[in-house]
């Protein structure tokens, strides 16, 4: 016995010494090693819950789609296998095979473009039968969207090989001359369609096919053809799926576009040009400019909307430019597709005025290239330049109605949108207008102000309820009411469509249900609406913490689905469904998703609908959880969790959510790396505020010993405790996991605002949680960094002129200067940046000079004599959101004062970065600037000399100097 024990002790002694001398092995991160984290995307249960498939996808290189197999834990791989689609009855999985990664990029590095050679290879997989066929040269591929018998791809393959000079040889001639009089086998068809019967293997194929699409349970196929070299006519054509038989609804009219069907498949609209508009272009090849010239000053093309449904011969003309149904000047919107409404009794398509053309009888090089800014404008020009292109695609919505074979012209600029609720079907829409409000965008910001119409879809008719109004909007599926929050009196309103009226349905209930945290000088936004029950019947709507059902028309008091125990207990509860795709609110047991606010820890409950009853916890975990996902015609679900230190892997579990079993591992890799952990502590701000924080902390942290800190910040972060970040190369931000696994403690701090004090609550918050933190004893209160983007950006900027505590700062983007940034405009959007700092982020509360003293206050350009900290800045020249301007006058400034700075300023780059190479370039010199400082690590060459433009792309500078 005692044998026995002591061989017992050794093996555990021997297994403790393992377990050591892995946790020894154990390395750090380095930008190296980014590469082979992979991600889970699209993941999917068969009907049956039987096989999962999803995509696993490395950040950089091959990845595949795994079809695994629940009940025996079989997997198969498609290797690099992209844009998979499972059919309706899960039998079959259909993807594209693209080619290998190292090989695309050898062709790259040699400055070549991939030929034909690298085209992607359809795949057509049997789930259960374990059967693969694959098809090369295909362009695209459609299956029913309720049926999985059929599939159909289409060929995107040349028709001919052809020598250097772009024409067939004099050999290949000959040989094609001897081949016409010889057995040959069938020439190939370049755009070809396939319809292929998944249960049978039978295919049908169909030449010069231009597009095509399927009814909704598959039972008809629609396509177009092309006129290739005149072999085809062009046309649209129905193919029944079961017969086989076709029938031609349209023929030898050219540019057919924007083919659509009705549910039932038994209507069928488009839009086309007569044939004898088509022009004969001549053996010469036009260039761009001289095409672009041609488009300016052609006559309008004019697109005719035809018509066709089940006993017809042909299609018909609808509507076209010598329509009695439009006003002269009009036409119909080649732009906007047509669409039928659900039960296919209407029609709507888009009509617009006939474009301007320009005056040819003034020579081009005699006029001006200018923009002219008119104070009258209601968006300023760079705006509408960036929304050019939309402004000339501008359609207005109509409706014909086909039993009554009436026309009604929905909106005009009286009544820029309209939305008919019931997918169409309802007899009463409701119209916004805004542009006599948009000029306000420049500084209210969002949302934006709106007149508001009821429209009778059948009439025309629209009253005007609401004028200037600013507003949430949801219709109900049905289309009995709509509802709105209006932002300014913080309540929640419903109109009955048909009798209009109205309800305030919040106004005597003493919650809010507006953003109870908002801290800027805007209009809190709504919680929003969680659904509507059958026959708009009941809505519910959120608060901060519970759901509330309502009755829409008033009747019925209001009450709490989850009995009020969210905002007793501080946890928010959200549903989610069994059929993500059901348009109503379940109205018996409904799942919730729970999030408890003290430890961020996540849960699934079930409550009864018509409440009453405290909602029943079937599962909590400190994990943060995603929306659940259930298999169409089985109670599996899979799940997917997190944690700072675990991927969100799939698990499965069944309705009763007690077990979870996980069946993926993304990144078994991990298990090599030093991580950390992460937890959730409370400090107290500078101006004696309760706040939270988060503190990540290096593996096997020693309270005992003192660690370097970086401090990243934004606004509110604790929220993310159990969000996992793959180690990867950021667009603008650090990665905890990076730094954690280097040694470092992390630390994020939430900031709450006071309106006109921005700088000054960041530093209160910040400061306040470094002290806290220093005051615990395991951080080297003289190697503490700073790490934001933006806004963070801003703040680290004002904080470094506030206190010479941090050792060294990078921030991103940051704004410097409020008095030269307040008037400037955000190229990303052509909006002028007046409302970010009078309503929103910036939290100035006024104009400039209704508060210039503080602009000033918190602008850190004026202030720059101050700082000491050294400072790493990025900021790129195709910034969109921030100046570039703002970045230079700080860095230009500092270097004046002879401060340690660094700019980094990325070539035709965004905000945040989104080159790939570039990620890695900006972490590499985040890590190195951090180390040098904070680490004391030799400094890199192109922090201690520079990279002078003569060397720019030549020596990149990451040489560490002793």
């Amino acid at each position: 016995m005692k044998r026995l024990i002591s061989s017992l002790l050794t093996v555990l002694f021997l297994l403790m010494l393992a377990e050591v001398g892995i946790a020894q092995n154990k390395v750090p991160l380095t930008y190296e090693d980014f590469d082979q984290w992979k991600s889970i995307s699209g993941q999917t249960l068969t009907p049956d819950g039987r096989f999962l498939i999803y995509a696993l996808n490395p950040q950089e290189g091959d990845g595949a789609i795994k079809v695994q197999n629940l009940r025996n834990n079989n997997e198969v791989s498609h290797v690099r296998g992209e844009r998979f689609e499972v059919s309706y009855d899960g039998q079959t999985l259909v993807h594209f095979i693209t080619a290998p990664y190292a090989d695309v990029r050898q062709v790259l590095i040699n400055g070549e473009k991939p030929d034909e050679e690298f085209d992607d290879t359809l795949a057509v997989y049997s789930i259960y039968e374990r059967d693969l066929e694959t098809f090369p040269e295909v362009g695209s591929f459609k299956l029913p969207e309720r049926s999985g018998a059929w599939l159909a791809y289409l060929y995107d393959r040349d028709t001919e090989e052809e020598d250097e000079n772009g024409s067939e040889s004099a050999e290949e001639e000959e040989t094609a001359a001897e081949a016409d009089s010889a057995e040959t086998e069938p020439p190939v068809i370049e755009h070809e369609l396939v319809l292929r019967n998944l249960e049978t293997g039978e295919e049908t194929m169909i030449e010069y096919v231009e597009d095509y699409f399927f009814s909704r349970h598959g039972e008809r196929l629609v396509y177009v053809t092309a006129d290739e070299d005149s072999l085809q006519t062009p046309g649209v054509h129905i193919l029944e799926t079961e017969t086989g038989t076709t029938r031609t609804i349209s023929s030898g009219l050219q540019s057919y576009t924007s083919v659509v069907m009705d549910s039932t498949a038994s209507r069928i609209a488009f839009l086309a040009r007569p044939a004898d508009e088509k022009e004969e272009n001549g053996d010469e090849e036009e260039t761009e400019e001289e095409k672009e010239e041609a488009d300016e000053d052609a006559e309008p093309e004019f697109y005719t909307l035809y018509f066709w449904e089940k006993g017809m011969e042909e299609a018909k003309v609808l509507v076209d430019e010598s329509s009695d149904l439009l006003s002269e000047g009009w036409m119909v919107n080649e732009y906007a597709s047509p669409e039928f409404s659900h039960n296919g009794n209407r029609l709507f398509f888009g009509i617009a005025p006939e474009p301007m053309r320009r005056d040819t009888t003034v020579e081009k090089i005699d006029i001006a290239s200018v923009d002219i800014w008119n104070w009258k404008d209601d968006r300023l020009q760079p705006q509408q330049l960036l929304q050019l292109e939309d402004d000339k695609k501008k359609t207005y919505k109509s409706v014909y109605h086909i039993e009554e074979e009436s026309f009604i012209q929905l909106e005009d600029d009286e009544m820029r949108t309209i939305t008919v609720p019931d997918r169409g079907d309802a007899d009463y829409a409701i119209g916004t207008h805004n542009l006599p409000y948009m000029y306000l965008m420049q500084w209210e910001g969002f949302p934006i102000y709106n007149d508001v119409y009821w429209v009778d879809v059948k009439t025309g008719e629209r009253k005007q309820f609401g004028e200037k109004v600013k507003a949430s909007l949801s219709l109900s599926p049905g289309g009995t009411y709509a509802a709105w929050y209006d932002y300014e009196d913080r309540n929640w309103y419903t109109k009955n469509l048909e009798t209009q009226a109205v309800v305030t349905l919040t106004g005597d209930l003493d919650v809010p249900f507006y953003d109870e945290l908002h801290d800027s000088p805007s209009d809190p936004s709504p919680y929003g609406v969680e659904g509507w029950t059958k026959n708009d019947n009941r809505i519910v709507i959120r608060d901060r913490y519970d759901l509330w059902v309502f009755d829409p028309s008033g009747k019925e008091d209001p009450y709490m689905l989850t009995n009020g125990h969210g905002r007793e207990n501080e946890i928010t509860y959200r549903s989610f469904s069994e059929d993500p795709d059901s348009r109503w609110f379940a109205s018996d047991e409904v799942w919730l998703m729970a999030t408890y606010e003290s430890d961020k820890s996540s849960a699934v409950h079930r409550a009864d609908f018509e409440g009453g009853s405290t909602p029943k916890e079937l599962w909590r975990g400190d994990y943060r959880l995603y929306t659940p996902q259930k298999a169409r015609e089985d109670n599996r679900w899979m799940v997917r969790m997190s944690t700072f230190q675990e991927y969100p892997d799939i698990h499965i579990t069944d309705n009763r959510f007690r077990k979870f079993e996980q069946v993926t591992n993304a990144n078994p890799q991990q298990e090599n790396y030093l991580w950390g952990d992460v937890e959730l502590f409370n400090y107290m701000s500078l101006d004696g505020e309760p706040l939270d924080a988060l503190l990540y902390t290096p593996e096997n942290f020693d309270p005992e010993k003192k660690y370097p800190m970086v401090v990243y910040f934004y606004e509110r972060t604790s929220d993310r405790l159990h969000t996992y970040r793959a180690p990867a190369p950021s667009a603008s931000t650090i990665t905890p996991a990076f730094y954690t696994s280097r040694g470092y403690i992390v630390a994020m701090p939430d900031i709450t605002y006071k309106i006109g004090n921005p700088g000054r609550s960041a530093e209160d918050a910040v400061i306040g949680m470094s002290l806290n933190l220093i005051e615990q004893g395991f951080v080297d209160e003289d190697n503490i960094g700073l790490q934001g983007q933006s806004w963070g950006g801003y703040q680290i900027a004002h904080i470094i002129t506030r206190t010479n505590m941090f050792k060294a700062a990078m921030a991103g983007a940051p704004v410097v200067n409020m008095t030269s940034a307040y008037g400037g405009i955000r190229w990303g959007s052509g909006l002028n940046r007046q409302f970010q700092y009078e309503k929103t982020q910036s939290r100035i509360g006024g104009t400039l000079w209704e508060k210039p003293l503080y602009y000033i206050e918190n602008s850190p350009l004026f202030f720059a004599d101050r700082v000491e900290t050294p400072l790493l800045m990025m900021h790129n020249d195709a910034d969109g959101a921030v100046p570039w301007y703002q970045g230079i006058e700080f860095f230009t400034a500092l270097k004046r004062l002879n401060r340690p700075v660094w700019m980094l300023t990325y070539n035709d780059e965004a905000h945040n970065l989104r080159k790939r190479v570039n990620r890695k370039d900006l972490q590499r010199r985040m890590q190195q600037f951090f180390d040098h400082y904070l680490m004391d690590a030799p400094a890199p060459v192109w922090m201690k000399y520079g990279i002078p433009a003569i060397e720019k792309g030549i020596n990149q500078g990451f040489e560490l100097e002793e």
